[in-house]
């Protein structure tokens, strides 16, 4: 990790932040008229008759489902209540482009959405539902395919993503905080989530393909580029970004990985930081502040374009307040959700090491263990400290939203999974001892086989 020339461009404190994050919102904005003019744009050139066959053909075949159990077991799995909504999405009729991308609307009632979609196809389903409160810019990757395909294919697309999302995050976090702690994590998140697997539902592959591939150039434009400028715009950028395609599925993931990144890179940052530029807590806070301001910024546009489109702003507004805050705290009759603080993130953990890959995951904990035990003298606790806080965005996410937390841990404890990697990470990087995922074995089977008993 070479340092950086000596024409770097670095924040100098509160005001420099400052002068960083409103450089970011005018990016923002363009952004919002991107996604505005590209969703109508691409609705006007895609024949939804094309689009509503390919989704039929999909249910003759078997690869969707009504009751959420493809035929093929390769397609099995993931939150295919999540899919059929996005299908359904995909195939608003209004005629208006406009309508279309911005008050968008569906036929079903989020009830049974595969069996609502099923009908809807057959021409059985005309009920109308109001869902504009989202951007659904993810409809740009399933407009053009299953126009011109089918799911399947859609399908091969979203693994090629996840897997090029993947490979750039590899990459990026490699050449900014070593191999390693980059095996480490990208090892553990494979391990603890369903990223292997999660191109079977497109709109969640998308997702995770902005979160990795974002956080990988991220990283590499670190090593790119001194400017810390541009880092924090860049940051609001993918905010934006996710925040167009996302389907409220794992909105923390991101700012902890960039904010993470930041702590861990430029070595340098530990010995002069506070005498050249802010601190690098300070420029990681920074950094996770210009991403929710892109984030935010995106949702207030989007709802302020829903009710501006909508036939009845007023009840467009109580909705997008209702929705949010049932997100935030919401309880729906009968439920048996706990609404007590430390509930909801616990769960998440817990639901973490449910996967069948936790068995694996306990080596690497204990190697890690292990070589931070061998290593303590050099071992840096206050750094250990500092690189872990930005699992704290996750942790607090979970405790906002503990409505959605609970209501939806198949597919929110990945933000878990992944803050699990970095605190694992972050012990190799603070242990400051040389480190391969070799010696981390060896050293993993010195302690079970001592010398003299046979491994």
């Amino acid at each position: 990790m070479a340092d950086h020339p000596s024409g770097s461009v670095k924040l100098v404190g509160l005001r420099g932040a400052c002068l960083a994050l409103a450089l970011a919102l005018p990016v923002v904005i363009v952004l919002q008229v991107i996604f505005v003019f590209s969703l109508a744009a691409v609705r006007g050139q895609t024949d939804l008759a094309a689009v509503n066959d390919a989704v039929r053909v999909a249910f003759d075949r078997g690869v969707l489902a009504t009751n959420q159990v493809p035929k093929p077991w390769i397609l099995r799995g993931g939150h295919q209540f999540t899919e059929c909504v996005g299908l359904s999405v995909a195939l608003d009729p209004q005629r208006d482009v406009w309508q279309a991308a911005l008050a968008t609307k569906m036929h079903s009632r989020m009830i049974d959405p595969c069996s609502e979609l099923y009908r809807s196809v057959r021409g059985e389903n005309t009920e109308l539902m109001d869902y504009s409160r989202y951007w659904h810019g993810y409809r740009l990757l399933l407009w053009p395919v299953l126009a011109h395909s089918d799911v399947l294919v859609l399908r091969v697309i979203t693994a090629l993503l996840v897997a090029g999302g993947v490979a750039l995050f590899f990459v990026g976090l490699r050449g900014t905080i070593g191999s390693t702690p980059t095996i480490i994590i990208v090892a553990t998140m494979f391990l603890l989530t369903d990223l292997w697997h999660i191109w079977r539902i497109a709109t969640h592959g998308l997702s995770m393909f902005v979160i990795l591939g974002g956080a990988g150039a991220f990283a590499l434009l670190l090593r790119l580029s001194a400017n810390q400028y541009l880092w924090i715009v860049s940051a609001a950028a993918l905010g934006a970004v996710f925040n167009f395609v996302d389907f409220l599925i794992n909105p923390p993931m991101m700012p902890m990985l960039l904010s993470f990144i930041v702590l861990a890179f430029v070595p340098q940052f530990r010995r002069d930081g506070q005498r050249d530029g802010v601190r690098p807590l300070a420029l990681a806070m920074t950094v996770a502040a210009s991403w929710f301001l892109g984030y935010a910024g995106t949702w207030g546009t989007k709802w302020v374009l829903a009710i501006w489109f909508s036939n009845n702003a007023m009840e467009e507004a109580a909705n997008i307040v209702n929705q949010v805050t049932f997100r935030l705290d919401g309880l729906e009759p009968g439920s048996t959700m706990f609404r007590v603080p430390l509930v909801p993130t616990i769960s998440m953990i817990l639901k973490a090491f449910e996967s069948v890959g936790a068995i694996l995951v306990v080596p690497i904990i204990a190697a890690v263990l292990i070589h931070v035990r061998d290593n303590h003298k050099s071992f840096d606790r206050a750094y250990f400290y500092q690189l872990t806080l930005p699992v704290s965005i996750t942790l607090l996410w979970f405790e906002l939203l503990s409505n959605h937390t609970q209501l939806h841990p198949n597919f929110v404890y990945r933000s878990a999974s992944t803050a699990i990697a970095l605190v694992l990470a972050a012990g190799i990087i603070s242990s400051n001892a040389p480190v391969s995922a070799a010696s981390l074995w060896i050293n993993l089977r010195r302690f079970v086989a001592p010398a003299g008993v046979p491994a």
